[in-house]
């Protein structure tokens, strides 16, 4: 029961700090939001186990951590932004393997 709560946490925790960055994300952010609400109900739903979800949650922590690096000159470029949707349509893809793979918490 414990451990439910922590990987809720830590859903939360990342939802948050992804709703944060999200004020000049654009669609990038906005596809960001929808991947962590994946992982979120997958938690909710036990379709994730817990070392799914903390794989899926640093997968999403390094696309908002290399999204900063490349918004530090103010904005995204043609080939930074073709990075992350690469790296997000990856994420998305691990999403739905994870989620649906018969495995259950």
């Amino acid at each position: 029961m414990q451990r439910k709560w922590k990987m809720t946490g830590l859903a939360m925790v990342c939802a948050i700090a992804l709703a944060a960055g999200n004020a000049c994300a654009g669609p990038v952010g906005k596809v960001q939001a929808r991947q962590m609400g994946r992982i979120h109900q997958g938690v909710k739903s036990g379709q994730l186990t817990p070392g799914e979800t903390r794989a899926l949650a640093h997968q999403q922590r390094v696309i908002r951590q290399t999204k900063r690096a490349f918004l530090c000159d103010g904005r995204l470029d043609h080939r930074e932004r073709a990075i992350l949707h690469h790296m997000q349509q990856r994420a998305s893809a691990n999403i739905a393997r994870k989620k649906y793979n018969g495995r259950h918490r």
